[in-house]
């Protein structure tokens, strides 16, 4: 006869550590201040002293044993400012998470800022872990969920070969990998984050005078400077891509 107890018994049984995750959120002066305009600067400072800023997402290097072939799901929490406490020109946010001890070694972290503006997220220190504490460094801004949907991906500062990869991390590399690839299509968004390239012809402005014609920069007669791909129009007159 099946136990159909078993599973809850498990999950009873299961063992938990207490994990907390200290968020480096960077204060500049290009950053969250510089649209302080008369309009507008309550409603940022109102945003500002919300306590909630990122939902983080614990990433382990291992597949989940009862679903063969399929990452263990990640441990989720959102990062609060419980005290407003700035240090070298940072606010700090906490994340408390219970995390099984079976879960394996955690890989990456998966963020995702749910304010309605882009935060600089400086870096992650993991405290609580078997093996000592673990920071992430990320020293990128993160866009708001409302402008871009794709959660940021923030593997842990341990390089691996591609055929070493742990199973865990395999599809978040590739899916990574192919975020800052692209597909060579479309025009780029202000939120992308891709780094591939194309050639111009609209360094001068042939279109309206010919004698504004430049050379086409990242082909093969002046194969550098290379032009980051925008995915705009080359000008209709002068030298084609």
């Amino acid at each position: 006869m099946v136990n159909t107890n078993k599973h809850h018994e498990d999950s009873a049984m299961e063992k938990f550590i207490e994990v907390k995750a200290i968020v480096g959120v960077k204060l500049t002066a290009l950053g969250f201040f510089e649209n302080l305009g008369v309009g507008q600067g309550l409603d940022v400072l109102a945003e500002f002293f919300i306590q909630d800023a990122f939902q983080l997402e614990l990433v382990s290097t291992e597949l989940d044993p009862r679903t063969p072939g399929l990452e263990k799901e990640p441990i989720k929490a959102n990062a609060k400012r419980e005290i407003y406490q700035k240090v070298d020109g940072e606010l700090k946010y906490e994340a408390h998470f219970s995390v099984p001890t079976d879960f394996g070694e955690i890989g990456a972290i998966l963020v995702e800022n749910i304010r309605r503006r882009e935060l600089f997220l400086e870096d992650i220190v993991l405290t609580g872990l078997p093996h000592g504490a673990v920071t992430v460094y990320c020293g990128s801004w993160i866009y708001s969920k409302f402008d871009n949907p794709e959660k940021r991906i923030f593997f842990t500062n341990k390089s691996y070969l591609p055929s070493q990869t742990p199973a865990g991390l395999k599809r978040l590399r590739q899916r990574e990998l192919q975020n800052q690839r692209g597909n060579g299509e479309g025009e780029r968004k202000r939120t992308d984050r891709i780094y591939d390239y194309d050639t111009y012809n609209d360094l001068g402005d042939p279109d309206s005078n010919m004698e504004l014609k430049r050379p086409v920069l990242g082909g093969s007669e002046h194969p550098y400077p290379r032009r980051c791909r925008t995915g705009r129009p080359p000008c209709k007159k002068g030298t084609g891509k």
